[in-house]
């Protein structure tokens, strides 16, 4: 590209980015992630809770870092609400940034700009770069240095090392994206001999090891105190327990074939009939009206042939999307978010075949405003709504019944108790692993009783553990009454708890 197009460039990629960043702030999701959820707690309680995770080392601190300071100037902002500002810029700055790579590779303004809006209205993109996760922002990272190796710049492998490094340390799965960046450095060099070649990836993969093990050793000396490198081995690709890889390759490769079509569209009929208002009847008589001229279109129009001079692009693509699809086929296919890493890929390799036909019809913007107004309509603006998650409802709910003090006992492994903690600052939050302690229980219920506080228990674990531990029921039989109780469903997820009252009542205190 020539200076006055580069110049054109920068200003289309910066009125995008205000576009879709305007977009994704005033519809910030409240169908909260719980890993999000979670992850807002410990920021705005780190001097109890860890902030250093193996699987996204950086976004933890980073967050803290952003909240603290933010909080020294607006002390009422919560880090949930902050942190989905953050991560709105990240998802728009990472549209705006595919737009100049795909300007690089098929050098049409029309095509970049309708791919990178089709990344940008995605569902689960949209979804995400509304909500709190640290996937947005490393993808950020690996669409930048996608930038950098496009056709007709002149990557420098150092600063290709430090990005590729930003987004390893942001999330692991961000490391699988290397051949990729490989083979397009191998691609771009093509003016070079081998060794030249070979010697600007390793300067590549020698700066982003460097970068990724030392700030990997230093978190685990900084969490543990000490380095002993089969430990950090075993810490960096260690996960949770409940997960692990699952090789029944036919069930999964239907789960991923549903993915991607939850990867672009959105929506739950349920949730739209309860939010359904006149803006929603809006949206879908004008989704109608978009599909009927599209469908007409692409009955009138030539065929879509793969583009002649993108074999570059096709093979960066296709190894893009073949070593991530065959990780995830193995390793939790049913997360959808997790394929967001190489939706780019999968548009860039759509691109090579819209590309193949240079007469131009406007099918594919028309596609586009289709999807907007599809996922506008009957994904995200449902999802903005507080009806859209009936956990916040009832933790809302349950902050006229906890007064200030209060201990409730949570099970740590229902993910819709996160939400319900978050939400509720003003209770102490004792955490259940798996088993009750009953001793820890009866000092906790002594030292609550003492000081005129209630003593809650999560409903679902207290009635397993009375089921299944011996000690507990014998316990519970003889020190306890259950008060009010607060049940909650949503979905296939039971919530609720039970107020627990000593028997002893000229010992204890009944609030």
């Amino acid at each position: 590209m020539n200076e006055i197009d580069t110049l054109r460039c920068r200003r289309y990629s910066f009125v995008i980015f205000f576009a879709v960043l305007l977009m994704y702030l005033v519809l910030p999701t409240k169908n909260y992630y719980w890993d999000g959820i979670s992850l807002s707690y410990d920021v705005e309680h780190a001097e109890s809770r860890p902030l250093l995770h193996q699987n996204h080392l950086l976004y933890g601190p980073l967050a803290h870092v952003a909240w603290h300071t933010n909080h020294a100037l607006f002390p009422g902002v919560q880090a949930l609400g902050l942190l989905q500002v953050i991560n709105a810029f990240f998802g728009a700055a990472t549209v705006a940034v595919f737009y100049r790579a795909l300007l690089y590779i098929f050098d049409s303004s029309y095509l970049a700009t309708c791919l990178s809006l089709v990344l940008a209205f995605s569902a689960t993109w949209w979804k995400f770069s509304t909500d709190v996760d640290s996937y947005v922002p490393s993808i950020f990272f690996l669409v930048l240095g996608l930038l950098l190796v496009s056709p007709g710049r002149n990557a420098k492998p150092i600063a290709l090392g430090c990005i590729h490094a930003c987004g390893m340390l942001l999330h692991q799965l961000a490391a699988l994206f290397a051949p990729v960046l490989i083979l397009a450095l191998w691609q771009q060099k093509a003016n070079q001999t081998s060794l030249q070649k070979v010697a600007a990836i390793a300067r590549y993969a020698i700066t982003a090891s460097i970068i990724t093990v030392a700030m990997y050793s230093a978190a685990f000396v900084a969490h543990f105190g000490t380095f002993h490198l089969p430990s950090l081995l075993r810490w960096v690709t260690s996960h949770s327990q409940d997960v692990s890889f699952s090789f029944a390759i036919g069930e999964n490769l239907v789960t991923s074939v549903v993915g991607h079509i939850k990867l672009v569209l959105g929506g739950r009929v349920p949730l739209i009939r309860a939010v359904w208002n006149p803006f929603l009847a809006l949206t879908t008589a004008s989704l109608i009206a978009l599909a009927t001229l599209l469908i007409l279109r692409l009955r009138s129009g030539g065929k879509l042939n793969v583009g002649n001079g993108y074999s570059h692009a096709t093979w960066m693509a296709s190894i893009w999307i073949g070593i991530y699809f065959a990780f995830l086929l193995v390793w939790l296919p049913r997360n959808t978010f997790y394929r967001l890493f190489y939706l780019p890929g999968l548009l860039i390799l759509l691109g090579t075949f819209i590309a193949g036909t240079r007469k131009r019809h406007y099918r594919l913007a028309l596609a586009v405003a289709a999807l907007f107004f599809w996922n506008l309509g009957f994904h995200i603006y449902p999802y903005a709504q507080p009806a859209a998650n009936p956990t916040l409802q009832n933790a809302q709910a349950l902050q006229t019944i906890w007064s200030p003090g209060t201990i409730v006992y949570w099970d740590v492994y229902a993910a819709d108790n996160r939400t319900i903690q978050y939400f509720n600052p003003q209770v102490k939050w004792k955490e259940l692993w798996g088993r009750a302690w009953v001793g820890d229980i009866q000092q906790t219920m002594d030292a609550a009783s003492a000081a005129g506080k209630g003593l809650w228990f999560d409903l679902p674990a207290l009635e397993r553990f009375a089921a299944e531990d011996h000690e507990f029921q014998a316990w519970l039989a003889t020190n306890c009454q259950l008060g009010s109780k607060y049940e909650f469903t949503n979905g296939n997820h039971r919530t609720g708890f039970v107020q627990l009252i000593p028997k002893n009542l000229s010992r204890e205190v009944r609030e």
